[in-house]
C-alpha cells in the first residue's frame, strides 16, 4: 500500500513534465491500487463487523475507480479519444463504484468467513446485483489489454501492459470466487495490483532512462554544435571587424586622397610648367607665382602628412615619456609654426606668465598650432585675424585658452567639431582631421581640450594639460635669433633626391656638407665640427638612434647639437626613441624657417650646458 502510494506520487509529478503527458493517469492507477490494498486489509483484521464493511465497500470504490484510471491511461498513453464502448464503461465503472458506497445495494450486512493458510477473510456477501455488477467490472479490464494488444507488435511495453492487464483480469475473478465463501481461495488482487503498478514504473523508468542517456548525447552533440558555432561566430566577427576596419582605411584613403591630389595636381603642372619653359631657354614672367603655388600645395599636402602622423602618435602615446616643460616656450615655437605653415604675420596676443605643464611638449605644440591656425582661418574676409593666447597654472592644471575673432560655431556644429572628417570649410579646403587628432594629442599627454564658448564675435578653445609644481617667477627663456651664415651643417639622408634638395635649400643661409649615411657620417663628424646635424630617423645600420647612441659616446660635445628630420617612423622601437630623447623633431617636408628656428634651439642649448 504504502509503495502504490509513494508511486501515485512520483507519478503526478511525472505527469506534469513536458513530454510526458501520455503518463498522467498513472498517478490515479498507482492511487487506487493504493487504495484497494489498504482496505482489502482490513478484511483480515480481527475487527468489528462494521469495520469489516467499510473495507468491503472501500475495495469495491477502489476497483471501479482503478478500471476507470486504466481505461483512460490506455487511451492518452497512445494518443487517442475514448471510444463510445470505452466512455460506457467508464460510465458503467463510475455507477458500480457509487452503487458500493450505498449499504445493502451490492453488498449485504451478513459477514462470512473463510480461511487460506491461515490467513482469515471477513467480510459481506454480495448481493445479487453485486454478484452480477462484479463481473462486467473486472471484465471492463480487457478493453485497455485488447487495446495494448493491438500495438503489441511495434512496442514492447505494450506487450508487457497487455500481459499485465489479463493477470489482473485473472486475480479479479479469482477474488470473486473467493468472496462467496465457498472456495478455500487466496484474494491475489492486492498482489496483481502491486505487480502491475511495479510493472508500469519499470516501464516509466526504462523510458526515463533512455530519455536521459538521450539528452545526454545531445547535450554532448550541442557542445560540439554550440562550440562550432562558436568559433564559426569568432571568425564571422574577425572577418566584420577586419571589414569595418578596411572600410574605415577606405573611407581615410578617399578622404586623405583628395585632399593630397588636388595640391599634388597643382605642384606636377606648375613643375612641368617651369621645366618645359626651361628646356626652350625661357624664364616665364610668372615662374615666381608658379612656385609659389607649388610651396603652398606642397604645404597643405605636408599639413595632411603631420596629422595623419599625429593620429598614430595618439594611438602609441605611452605616459612614461611625459616630463616638465616650458608652456611659454612651447606656444612660442608654436606661434612660429603656425606662421610658417599660414605664410603670412599673424597678429597674435600672448597672456602668458612663467608656467610648467606636464606632457610631451610636441604634442602640445601640434595642438597649439592646429588651434591657432584653426583661429585664423575662422576670420571672415571683414575682420584682420587676431588670436589672443592666455595661460593659467594653479598646483593640478595648466589651462591655456585660445581665443579667435571669427564668425564662431553653432550649437550643432560645436556638438560635432571633434568628429573625424567633419568639417564647416568648403569642399577641398579642410580634412576634419586637425581638432579631432588635436583632442587625441591632449588626450594623450592627460589633459583636455574642449569648446570654452563660441559666439558671433568669436570662439574660445581650452587645453588643459597637467600642472608642475615647478612655478618659477623669472621669464621664461627665450630662443635668441637664428645665427646666419658662419654656421656649419651637416645633413645626414640615404635618399640622394632628399638629401641634395635639402643641400640647395640650406646652401645659401649654412655652411652644408651632407653624408650618404650612418656610416658616411660618422667618418665626416669624426673629422669635423659642425654647429647642427640634422639627422634623418629612418636609415639602414640602425638609422638616427643608432648614430645619436654612437654619437653620444664617441662625441658627447656633438650629441646635443643634433636635429632628428623624419618623413614618418614606421616602427614602434624608433617611435619610443623619438619620444624618449630630449633633441628637436622635425618632419618632412620642412623649409628654412622651420629649420634655422632648430638650429638655433639647439645652439642655444649647447651654449647653455657649456
Amino acid at each position: 500500500m504504502t509503495v502504490a502510494a509513494c508511486l501515485a506520487v512520483l507519478g503526478y509529478r511525472f505527469a506534469r513534465l513536458p513530454g510526458w503527458r501520455d503518463q498522467r493517469w498513472f498517478w490515479l492507477i498507482a492511487a487506487s491500487a493504493s487504495s484497494y490494498t489498504g482496505f482489502n486489509t482490513i478484511v483480515t483484521l480481527d475487527v468489528p463487523t462494521w469495520v469489516a464493511r467499510l473495507g468491503a465497500h472501500g475495495s469495491w470504490a477502489s476497483l471501479s475507480l482503478h478500471v476507470i484510471a486504466w481505461t483512460l491511461h490506455s487511451a492518452a498513453h497512445f494518443h487517442t479519444e475514448l471510444s463510445r464502448l470505452e466512455r460506457w464503461v467508464v460510465g458503467t465503472a463510475a455507477a458500480v463504484g457509487v452503487s458500493a458506497l450505498l449499504p445493502g445495494l451490492l453488498l449485504q450486512d451478513a459477514i462470512v468467513t473463510h480461511q487460506f493458510l491461515g490467513v482469515v477473510y471477513h467480510e459481506p456477501v454480495p448481493t445479487l446485483l453485486g454478484s452480477f455488477a462484479a463481473a462486467p467490472l473486472y471484465a471492463a479490464l480487457l478493453g485497455p489489454a485488447v487495446r495494448f494488444l493491438r500495438h503489441a507488435r511495434r512496442s514492447p511495453d505494450a506487450r508487457r501492459y497487455a500481459a499485465g492487464l489479463l493477470l489482473l483480469c485473472v486475480c479479479g475473478l479469482n477474488d470473486l470466487l473467493a468472496s462467496t465463501g465457498q472456495y478455500s481461495l487466496p484474494y491475489l488482487l492486492d498482489a496483481g495490483y502491486l505487480l502491475m503498478v511495479a510493472l508500469v514504473w519499470s516501464v516509466l523508468m526504462e523510458r526515463f532512462t533512455s530519455a536521459t542517456h538521450r539528452l545526454d548525447m545531445l547535450s554532448t552533440q550541442l557542445e560540439g554544435v554550440v562550440t562550432e558555432r562558436t568559433r564559426e561566430l569568432a571568425k564571422a566577427h574577425e572577418a566584420l571587424a577586419q571589414a569595418e576596419r578596411l572600410a574605415a582605411v577606405g573611407r581615410l584613403s578617399a578622404g586623405v586622397a583628395h585632399e593630397i591630389n588636388n595640391p599634388s595636381a597643382a605642384v606636377v603642372s606648375n613643375l612641368s610648367y617651369l621645366k618645359s619653359s626651361f628646356a626652350r631657354g625661357e624664364l616665364p614672367a610668372d615662374a615666381g607665382e608658379a612656385l609659389d603655388d607649388s610651396l603652398t600645395s606642397m604645404g597643405k599636402i605636408a599639413r595632411i602628412v603631420r596629422q595623419l602622423l599625429d593620429t598614430g602618435r595618439v594611438a602609441a602615446a605611452d605616459s612614461s615619456m611625459r616630463s616638465t616643460f616650458d608652456v611659454a616656450l612651447a606656444i612660442d615655437h608654436a606661434v612660429q609654426t603656425a606662421r610658417a605653415a599660414l605664410g603670412r604675420e599673424l597678429d597674435v596676443v600672448l597672456d602668458v606668465p612663467p608656467t610648467y605643464g606636464v606632457g610631451d611638449q610636441l604634442m602640445v605644440e601640434q595642438v597649439l598650432v592646429n588651434l591657432i591656425v584653426n583661429g585664423v582661418q575662422a576670420a571672415p574676409d571683414s575682420r584682420k585675424p587676431r588670436v589672443h593666447i592666455r595661460a593659467e597654472q594653479d598646483t593640478s592644471a595648466v589651462k591655456i585658452s585660445v581665443s579667435d575673432n571669427g564668425s564662431g560655431m553653432t550649437e550643432g556644429v560645436a556638438r560635432r567639431a571633434f568628429e573625424p572628417f567633419f568639417s564647416t570649410k568648403p569642399f577641398g579646403q579642410g580634412t576634419g582631421l586637425g581638432l579631432s587628432v588635436s583632442l587625441g594629442l591632449a588626450t594623450a599627454v592627460g589633459g583636455d581640450l574642449r569648446v570654452a564658448s563660441s559666439t558671433a564675435e568669436g570662439t574660445t578653445m581650452e587645453l588643459t594639460v597637467r600642472s608642475s609644481l615647478r612655478l618659477s617667477s623669472a621669464p621664461p627663456p627665450r630662443e635668441g635669433p637664428a645665427s646666419r651664415p658662419a654656421q656649419r651643417l651637416l645633413v645626414i639622408d640615404d635618399d640622394p633626391i632628399v638629401r641634395e634638395s635639402l643641400s640647395r635649400m640650406l646652401g645659401r643661409t649654412f655652411d652644408v656638407e651632407t653624408a650618404t649615411g650612418v656610416g658616411d657620417a660618422r667618418r665626416t663628424v669624426s673629422g669635423a665640427h659642425f654647429d647642427a646635424i640634422l639627422c634623418d630617423v629612418m636609415m639602414d645600420e640602425g638609422g638616427g638612434e643608432a648614430f645619436y647612441t654612437w654619437l653620444r659616446r664617441e662625441r658627447p660635445s656633438s650629441a646635443g647639437r643634433v636635429i632628428f628630420v623624419t618623413g614618418g617612423v614606421t616602427d614602434e622601437a624608433s617611435r619610443r626613441f623619438l619620444d624618449s630623447q630630449e633633441q628637436p623633431v622635425l618632419y618632412k617636408p620642412v623649409d628654412l624657417t622651420t629649420v634655422e628656428r632648430a638650429v638655433g634651439e639647439v645652439s642655444l642649448g649647447v651654449a647653455t650646458s657649456s
